[in-house]
């Protein structure tokens, strides 16, 4: 993927990688578990780019992001991106997720019919599970028919994910290293997140956050 530039910023949940061209941000990669693994992550995925200062419209959406990741309440709908890079389809996908207003959501298959492709909701939640702007482009508002089952995505890193809760009345998001938690530990996050709506981080970039 061709960028101009890229560049690491902290948050709440650890460092963040995004990418931008001259149109907008083109990539937008969640915390991969220290700032050394981000870099080099940064470096294989923008091998003919640099890391560099960002200009005023892309350090804007820094700033923005590092709120939101300390519980604000910004949609980031404003954000300019790029996505010229993915195909049509997801395109499609990632305009009327962005459309969502914040408290609300949509099934896969509202936003198949929305899109003209009625029958096509496995395919939007693939779309979103490769969604190259994640939070900017808010796919934890897109959910599967009746809203009761966990959303999964694991294709933001290597470890670094996101859960959609839809058993509780709010929507969380919970990043987490999978390889240094133990499935008692997964359970200790699970119980915490029925009875918890605090946001919080951990020494090792474990965090669980509340957004809308």
């Amino acid at each position: 993927m061709n960028a101009l530039g890229y560049a690491l910023f902290d948050t709440p949940l650890g460092a963040c990688g995004i990418a931008w061209t001259d149109i907008g941000v083109s990539c937008l990669h969640l915390p991969e578990g220290s700032t050394l693994r981000m870099r080099a992550h940064m470096q294989r995925r923008f091998a003919q780019s640099s890391e560099r200062r960002a200009p005023g419209c892309v350090g804007d959406a820094q700033a923005r992001i590092q709120a939101l990741l300390r519980g604000g309440t910004d949609d980031l709908r404003s954000i300019p991106v790029d996505l010229s890079a993915v195909p049509e389809f997801q395109r499609r996908v990632y305009a009327a997720s962005r459309a969502i207003e914040v408290g609300q959501t949509r099934t896969y298959g509202e936003i198949a019919k929305q899109i003209g492709a009625p029958g096509a909701a496995r395919a939007v939640g693939q779309a979103l599970g490769r969604n190259p702007v994640a939070i900017i482009v808010p796919c934890h508002r897109v959910l599967a028919a009746g809203g009761r089952r966990w959303h999964f995505r694991d294709a933001l890193s290597d470890w670094c994910f996101l859960v959609r809760i839809t058993a509780v009345p709010n929507q969380f998001l919970v990043f987490a290293n999978r390889n240094a938690l133990s499935r008692a530990g997964w359970l200790s996050v699970m119980t915490l997140l029925m009875c918890s709506t605090r946001v919080c981080s951990g020494a090792h970039g474990h965090g669980i956050l509340r957004l809308s």
